[in-house]
Protein backbone atom coordinates (compact mmCIF):
# COMPACT_ATOMS: atom_id res chain seq x y z
CA UNK A 1 0.00 0.00 0.00
CA UNK A 2 2.90 2.37 0.72
CA UNK A 3 4.28 1.73 -2.76
CA UNK A 4 0.86 2.53 -4.28
CA UNK A 5 0.76 5.82 -2.38
CA UNK A 6 4.30 6.71 -3.44
CA UNK A 7 3.43 6.18 -7.12
CA UNK A 8 0.12 8.09 -7.07
CA UNK A 9 0.74 10.80 -4.47
CA UNK A 10 1.13 13.63 -7.01
CA UNK A 11 -2.16 12.85 -8.75
CA UNK A 12 -5.38 14.69 -8.03
CA UNK A 13 -8.37 12.74 -6.72
CA UNK A 14 -10.51 12.10 -9.81
CA UNK A 15 -13.09 9.61 -11.09
CA UNK A 16 -14.80 9.43 -7.69
CA UNK A 17 -17.50 6.79 -7.40
CA UNK A 18 -19.54 5.66 -4.41
CA UNK A 19 -22.70 3.73 -3.77
CA UNK A 20 -23.87 6.33 -1.22
CA UNK A 21 -22.67 3.91 1.42
CA UNK A 22 -19.47 2.05 2.12
CA UNK A 23 -18.31 1.20 -1.39
CA UNK A 24 -16.02 3.81 -2.93
CA UNK A 25 -13.47 4.15 -5.69
CA UNK A 26 -11.28 6.93 -6.99
CA UNK A 27 -8.23 7.58 -9.13
CA UNK A 28 -5.18 9.64 -8.33
CA UNK A 29 -4.80 11.35 -11.69
CA UNK A 30 -3.83 8.80 -14.31
CA UNK A 31 -1.36 7.09 -11.94
CA UNK A 32 -3.59 4.66 -10.03
CA UNK A 33 -7.06 3.67 -8.92
CA UNK A 34 -8.34 2.16 -5.69
CA UNK A 35 -11.73 0.69 -4.76
CA UNK A 36 -13.04 -0.34 -1.32
CA UNK A 37 -15.97 -2.50 -0.28
CA UNK A 38 -16.96 -2.18 3.35
CA UNK A 39 -20.56 -3.29 2.85
CA UNK A 40 -22.21 -6.55 3.88
CA UNK A 41 -22.77 -7.40 0.21
CA UNK A 42 -20.51 -7.86 -2.81
CA UNK A 43 -19.33 -4.99 -4.97
CA UNK A 44 -19.77 -5.66 -8.70
CA UNK A 45 -19.28 -2.45 -10.68
CA UNK A 46 -18.01 -1.13 -13.99
CA UNK A 47 -16.19 2.11 -13.24
CA UNK A 48 -14.60 4.86 -15.33
CA UNK A 49 -11.12 4.98 -13.81
CA UNK A 50 -9.02 7.22 -16.07
CA UNK A 51 -6.03 4.93 -16.55
CA UNK A 52 -4.63 3.95 -19.95
CA UNK A 53 -6.06 0.78 -21.49
CA UNK A 54 -4.30 -2.45 -20.59
CA UNK A 55 -4.03 -5.18 -17.98
CA UNK A 56 -2.84 -4.23 -14.50
CA UNK A 57 -1.80 -6.44 -11.60
CA UNK A 58 -3.70 -5.74 -8.40
CA UNK A 59 -0.97 -4.45 -6.07
CA UNK A 60 -2.33 -5.21 -2.59
CA UNK A 61 -2.88 -8.96 -2.82
CA UNK A 62 -0.85 -9.60 -5.96
CA UNK A 63 2.54 -9.14 -7.51
CA UNK A 64 3.91 -8.74 -11.02
CA UNK A 65 6.63 -11.32 -11.60
CA UNK A 66 8.21 -11.81 -15.03
CA UNK A 67 5.42 -9.71 -16.54
CA UNK A 68 2.67 -11.94 -15.13
CA UNK A 69 0.17 -11.21 -12.36
CA UNK A 70 0.46 -13.86 -9.65
CA UNK A 71 -3.19 -13.61 -8.49
CA UNK A 72 -5.60 -10.92 -9.62
CA UNK A 73 -5.59 -8.55 -12.58
CA UNK A 74 -7.81 -5.70 -13.75
CA UNK A 75 -8.39 -4.95 -17.43
CA UNK A 76 -8.91 -1.32 -18.39
CA UNK A 77 -10.65 -1.00 -21.74
CA UNK A 78 -10.12 1.69 -24.38
CA UNK A 79 -13.13 3.61 -23.02
CA UNK A 80 -11.30 3.97 -19.67
CA UNK A 81 -13.62 1.60 -17.80
CA UNK A 82 -12.77 -1.47 -15.75
CA UNK A 83 -14.78 -4.05 -13.83
CA UNK A 84 -14.32 -4.25 -10.07
CA UNK A 85 -15.57 -7.23 -8.11
CA UNK A 86 -14.87 -7.18 -4.37
CA UNK A 87 -16.59 -9.96 -2.49
CA UNK A 88 -17.54 -9.83 1.17
CA UNK A 89 -15.44 -12.99 1.55
CA UNK A 90 -12.30 -11.28 0.17
CA UNK A 91 -9.62 -10.93 2.81
CA UNK A 92 -8.98 -7.20 2.54
CA UNK A 93 -11.98 -5.68 0.70
CA UNK A 94 -9.82 -3.46 -1.49
CA UNK A 95 -8.41 -3.46 -5.02
CA UNK A 96 -5.62 -1.09 -5.98
CA UNK A 97 -3.87 -0.73 -9.32
CA UNK A 98 -1.09 1.60 -10.38
CA UNK A 99 0.54 2.61 -13.61
CA UNK A 100 3.78 0.64 -13.02
CA UNK A 101 1.85 -2.59 -12.47
CA UNK A 102 0.65 -2.57 -16.08
CA UNK A 103 1.62 -5.64 -18.09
Amino acid sequence: MVEWRNVVSNGAVLHWWDNRGNQIGFSRGNRGFIAFNNENYNMNEWLDIGLPAGVYCEVISDAKINNVCTRKSITVYTNGCAHFSILTSDFDGVIAIRIYAKL
